[in-house]
């Protein structure tokens, strides 16, 4: 990206863009075979060309400069990836970490994974002012065993031994973490300073997926007159059928409910009758013997 001036030298988040719609159509309609094959030097070159030239073209320049832009300030006022790309779960904040976390880049997947659609791809905008790249999650619920996790990244990275823009495939998470941990390490400072580690070593990550087609409309079919009154005759036969059931039902309950009164007459009765045999008896034991 720093081959295109300032032109592109705060572009990667809409780079980020570019590559999340491109390779999340590309998995959702095709799955993870040969996707090693379509990630190569043609499409990071076209996902740089085209994420600066929308960065160029959209009103994110004209909002002050060339300075770096968030997801947030950028997706809202794209339409091309507005309208194809959505925030997994909803619209939210970000997720937050810290690189001076252990494990924080797997958490925040974790959480990103429970947000999102578990049976598609997952693309991670993560941010680490000022730089921007994407992580691509396989699905929750994985229909291939050799779905991989990749990392596309428009900058430079030495430390990894990649000096160009790129787009890696890993295997696994553990490998994924390690990778990210080197493309953004921790920063330590002196104990009192836990404010400024905190900002050198927060992150974000917002969780990406396609919005789904629109479900196509339904044209009900006008019926030919003779259909309607045959459907009309059958809708009146089904609703004479109804109230008949319905009165067989009552008259049913209305049975059923006079033999449980009369049960419980004949216990009241009974529990009556008892009664009075134990009065007479008392009554009786009161009158003394002659």
């Amino acid at each position: 990206q720093y081959t295109y001036g300032d032109a592109g030298r705060s572009a990667c988040t809409m780079i980020a863009c570019e590559a999340a719609l491109r390779i999340l159509e590309f998995l959702d309609t095709t799955g993870p075979m040969d996707l090693t094959h379509v990630l190569n030097t043609d499409f990071v070159n076209t996902i740089v060309n085209e994420g600066v030239e929308s960065y160029a073209s959209s009103s994110v320049e004209s909002m002050g400069g060339v300075e770096h832009r968030s997801l947030d300030e950028v997706l809202p006022f794209t339409p091309k990836y507005n309208s194809s790309l959505c925030q997994a779960g909803g619209p939210c904040l970000a997720l937050q970490g810290l690189t001076s976390t252990r494990g924080a880049f797997f958490d925040v997947f974790a959480q990103a994974y429970e947000l999102a659609d578990p049976t598609r791809s997952v693309a991670v905008v993560v941010t680490k002012t000022p730089e921007t790249l994407l992580v691509v999650l396989p699905p929750k619920v994985r229909h291939a065993e050799a779905w991989p996790y990749v990392i596309i990244d428009s900058h430079p990275r030495d430390q990894l031994g990649l000096p160009n823009a790129f787009a890696l495939v890993i295997d696994g998470m553990r490998e994924l973490e390690q990778c990210l941990s080197k493309i953004f390490p921790s920063v330590e400072f002196e104990p009192g300073m836990e404010t400024m580690a905190m900002m050198y070593n927060a992150f974000e990550a917002t969780p990406l997926q396609r919005r789904p087609s629109p479900a196509p409309a339904q044209v009900t079919p006008e019926l030919p007159d003779a259909t309607q009154e045959d459907t009309q005759m059958t809708t009146s036969e089904n609703i004479e059928n109804v109230s008949e059931a319905a009165e067989k039902t009552k008259g049913a309950e209305a049975v059923e409910e006079e033999k449980i009164l009369t049960r419980f007459e004949a216990e009241a009765a009974a529990v009556e009758e008892a009664s009075s045999e134990s009065e007479l008896v008392a009554k009786q034991a009161e009158v003394p013997f002659a």
